[in-house]
């Protein structure tokens, strides 16, 4: 008996690897539907379908198509809007992210600038390690509180 192991499976490239849809929307009715014309815009479509992350497969005749859910989104735009929502999003958490790090970097400056001059304002009369860790807090804490009022986070 020949097991699983034993069998060669070619190794295909993948733009040759087709799937079959069951009920898909054909590229040519999605063309009809959104009124272009099919020379032209077959191609587009395929390339719409692959840019937004749409799986394009085939019909029973072999043809492309898309899932029913797929071209109902394409058709209606909602599969663009999405891609542009998530890109508009994914932008501010970048630009979150570069303010909030600029701010932690603004403060510990703050906090060490503040540590350093009680340590050395301290001359020997106390605890000057202690007294530069409480005015570095004090001072962190009152430039957070300024940060906070101006509220310039994107």
């Amino acid at each position: 008996m020949v097991g699983a192991a034993d069998r060669q499976i070619p190794n295909l490239p993948k733009e040759n690897i087709v799937t079959y849809i069951q009920n898909g929307v054909t590229v040519k009715d999605i063309t009809a539907v959104t009124k272009r014309t099919v020379a032209e815009v077959e191609v587009e479509v395929e390339a719409e379908c692959r840019d937004l992350g749409l799986f394009l497969g085939t019909d029973w005749a072999g043809r492309p198509a898309v899932s029913e859910v797929d071209a109902e989104r394409l058709v209606s735009g909602s599969a663009r809007r999405t891609r542009e929502d998530e890109a508009a999003w994914s932008s501010h958490l970048a630009l979150c992210q570069q303010w909030t790090a600029r701010r932690d970097e603004l403060v510990r400056s703050v906090q060490r600038d503040a540590e350093l001059a009680a340590q050395r304002a301290d001359r020997g009369g106390g605890d000057a390690a202690q007294a530069g860790v409480e005015a570095g807090r004090s001072a962190g804490r009152e430039l957070r509180a300024q940060l906070a009022r101006k509220r310039r986070s994107p």
